[in-house]
């Protein structure tokens, strides 16, 4: 009897649920940084809300038959506001395999009624919507939101987000695995926790594992991202300086650059940019300046004519390393 009684303690409380859907075919491809999150479906169609508490153990979605692009899981929770969601989290941006259901491990502890929610990564972006002609009813609807005027700003947990804009016919292409989690760890007790009915921070255990013996010679990324800048812009113009970099794997490209001003001792910062884009894509990265910093730069470029900016363009591949490299461009009027 002791031992049936630890059984049952150890037992999850309920099954492993699939929330969502994806398509069955090559769905519509929107830019990056767009997110789609559900907010109604007609009679008999999907859920796209966690049942009870549990752990989001991993997601999937389907790509276009000819190009994977990049794609992540969002988990919002509903507010007061109907429109208004609060980032609950989000899983790692993945480069998809083209025309297949790509399905990706996560981590995301979840509440009943939290909702999924899909974001599209990178150049040209991702596959957020099931295909016109799939003969959905006004009864679906699909909120939208994009960050403007940077589409690449990620809200991250905790963020609340007004979705502004809704429409019909309409399916999110994406699912997820959700898991119980009865001892309240964070991890699904079917695929993730190794200490069931004990709450642990290690992999769901009180204690960490033993360490693995380190390889003798780990094989090491490399990096090889192209950057490329015109030599001389026009910086009044373009209220600021545009620099491009195509790195050879997927993950996030960052761009910083300051401007010294030799009369009044100063050194000018750009605004920092940051985005994810999946491998082999070039993004085009825009420093701007505010109105304060081009007028100083205004006023030295009538005195010296010509200015130099240093540039640091920074590489941070998904699956670990990262590589700078530094560039100079001359400023004109």
């Amino acid at each position: 009897m002791a031992v049936a009684a630890l059984l049952a303690f150890a037992a999850p409380a309920h099954a492993a649920t699939t929330i969502g859907e994806v398509a069955t075919h090559s769905p519509a491809n929107y830019p990056g940084g767009t997110e789609f999150m559900q907010n109604a479906v007609g009679a008999g169609g999907p859920s796209y809300d966690a049942s009870s508490a549990g752990v989001i153990t991993s997601w999937s979605t389907v790509s276009t038959d000819s190009n994977g692009t990049g794609a992540a899981l969002k988990v919002y929770r509903p507010t007061a506001d109907a429109a208004t969601w609060t980032v609950v989290g989000e899983s790692a941006p993945e480069v998809l395999a083209p025309g297949a259901v790509n399905t990706f491990p996560t981590r995301i502890p979840v509440q009943a009624g939290d909702r999924l929610a899909m974001r599209t990564v990178g150049a040209p972006g991702g596959p957020g919507l099931f295909p016109g002609g799939t003969n959905l009813g006004a009864a679906y609807k699909v909120f939208f939101f994009q960050a403007l005027p940077d589409p690449s700003t990620d809200p991250s947990a905790g963020s609340a987000v007004t979705f502004d804009d809704e429409g019909e016919h309409q399916l999110v292409n994406i699912s997820a695995t959700e898991e119980p989690d009865a001892d309240g760890d964070g991890f699904g007790d079917e695929s993730q926790d190794r200490c069931l009915g004990l709450a642990g921070q290690f992999d769901g255990c009180p204690t960490p594992p033993p360490s693995p013996t380190p390889p003798s010679s780990p094989t090491k990324l490399r990096l090889n991202p192209q950057t490329h800048a015109a030599s001389v812009q026009h910086v009044l113009k373009q209220h600021g300086i545009v620099l491009t970099v195509q790195p050879n794997v997927a993950g996030s490209v960052s761009a910083t650059a300051t401007v010294s001003v030799p009369a009044a001792s100063v050194v000018v910062r750009f605004k920092r940019v940051k985005r994810n884009v999946a491998a082999g894509k070039k993004a085009t990265l825009k420093l701007a300046l505010t109105k304060t910093q081009l007028a100083r730069v205004r006023k030295a470029l009538a005195r010296h004519r010509k200015l130099t900016a240093r540039a640091t363009v920074t590489v941070t591949a998904m699956s670990g390393g990262r590589s700078t490299k530094h560039l100079r461009v001359g400023l004109r009027r």
